[in-house]
């Protein structure tokens, strides 16, 4: 997918718009996987080329959560 830059960083869904940060602004309000996160940013309502990508970045904000909360 190409990727445009935006003020929040990366456009990752080019459909709808919406850039990398919003994404991960929407996991950190609790969108958790993709059904929350197409609802919490339109992202993933047009063509679908986009998927990966948005639960690319889910899943990466969740391991980074969890690498800050393990107990060390």
């Amino acid at each position: 997918m190409e990727k445009h830059m935006e003020e929040s960083g990366p456009l990752l869904c080019l459909c709808a718009r919406v850039t990398e940060g919003e994404v991960v602004a929407a996991v950190e309000r609790g969108a958790l996987d993709l059904p929350a996160v197409r609802e919490a940013t339109g992202a993933n309502t047009g063509c679908g080329d986009c998927a990966d990508d948005v639960e690319d970045v889910i899943a990466d904000h969740q391991e980074r959560t969890a690498l800050r909360t393990a107990p060390h």
